[in-house]
């Protein structure tokens, strides 16, 4: 009867504690999050926003998958404003499986292919794990069996093509890089990348 009644004592404290959550104005508790490109998040990494848009969300919920283009638009209409989307799930993976933070993974690249499927730029390979953006001008790079050589980053976007429209951005001036084939093999999903060093 004791650790009931202590167990319920501490419940109605912890709830009458946190019963009002935040109001208009207060500042948020920041966060140190594991994001689905491997990364940890929090709101310090965005130094130069506004504010932030913060959904809770999950993988299994039809409700959350139905709201998943609503909360993309949103972010793209807003984070250039300086609100950016921060989506947490914050489920527990042991009591809702197909919460776990793998199936975040596979959600989120089920996502990024419904709107670029293979093939969308042509001879187009999407990357994972590493900013290919960043690596310099003449960079080897050896997949599956072929080896390429960075040749360009970036491509001014002339056209407004479907990709812009479905995405409402163009990726090529900022993300994009082209290479040149040095050596030819074949190149199949799930090959590594890797950055030769001379």
């Amino acid at each position: 009867m004791k650790h009931i009644l202590i167990t319920l004592l501490i419940t109605i404290f912890t709830t009458s504690l946190f019963a009002d959550g935040y109001k208009v104005g207060d500042k948020a508790t920041d966060f140190n999050l594991l994001n689905v490109d491997g990364k940890m998040v929090s709101l310090k990494d965005y130094p130069n926003t506004k504010g932030f848009i913060v959904i809770f969300t999950c993988n299994h919920c039809p409700f959350s998958k139905a709201y998943e283009d609503r909360i993309i638009a949103l972010d793209k209409e807003y984070k250039q404003k300086g609100y950016p989307v921060i989506a947490i799930n914050p489920n527990d993976s042991i009591v809702a499986p197909s919460d776990s933070y793998s199936n975040m993974i596979d959600r989120a690249e089920e996502k990024a292919n419904a709107k670029f499927p293979p093939g969308t730029f042509a001879e187009n390979l999407t990357t994972k794990g590493i900013e290919l953006f960043t690596l310099p001008i003449g960079t080897h790079l050896k997949v599956g069996s072929t080896l390429l050589e960075v040749t360009q980053i970036g491509k001014e976007c002339h056209t407004r093509c479907n990709i812009y429209h479905q995405a409402g951005d163009c990726v090529m001036p900022k993300e994009g890089i082209f290479a040149r084939v040095l050596e030819g093999g074949a190149v199949q999903a799930g090959d590594p990348l890797e950055v030769v060093t001379e």
